[in-house]
């Protein structure tokens, strides 16, 4: 029996496909970085939309995702916590995104310019976990599931992929990333 997977593959196949996919990358496009003090070339490589799962400890929908679970009392509690790659977890965590790009206008911008693109890779852990572009990925994945031949440029995206999935190294991250952008 064939899965449809469309907020994340399961761990350990996206561990395997971004880390072949690195593999033959080798000598392709590279993306500049700091992270965890030292300047590195993150190999950027393209995968389906469907593969990368959101991070859920995401500075910008903490607060979001108390919300989401005060409105939503059949959830668990622990829901973000307890299992981060779980489908229930990732589809609630878009509808939290959603309510992010909803209000800072992201999802118009992209719909109604169609022939928008994707410009800077998105960065992702070894694992497929979304450290930068959060917000994009949710908005990609909303045109792109909602009319896949109008926007099938999002079919796959790129991603600069990081060394590791160290999780003190992607919270430092993500903060210099927001503080910088914002």
């Amino acid at each position: 029996m064939e899965h449809t997977y469309l907020f994340g593959y399961p761990n350990m196949q996206r561990t395997i496909t971004i880390a072949e996919a690195v593999k033959t990358s080798q000598n392709g496009e590279k993306w500049p970085i700091d992270y965890r003090g030292k300047y590195r070339q993150l190999h950027v490589i393209e995968v389906p939309i469907e593969l990368l799962v959101y991070r859920m400890e995401n500075i910008r929908t903490k607060s979001l995702q108390k919300q989401w679970l005060a409105q939503h009392h059949e959830l668990p509690r622990d829901l973000f916590a307890s299992d981060p790659s779980s489908i229930e977890a990732q589809e609630a965590q878009h509808q939290v995104l959603k309510l992010v790009v909803d209000k800072e206008n992201l999802y118009k911008a992209f719909k109604d310019n169609d022939k928008l693109q994707q410009t800077d890779p998105l960065i992702c852990s070894s694992d497929g976990i979304v450290v930068n572009g959060n917000r994009r990925l949710c908005v990609w994945r909303e045109l792109y599931y909602n009319n896949k031949a109008k926007y099938a440029h999002f079919q796959t995206v790129r991603v600069a992929v990081l060394p590791d999935s160290d999780p003190q190294g992607m919270y430092d991250l993500e903060i210099a990333l927001q503080i910088r952008s914002d």
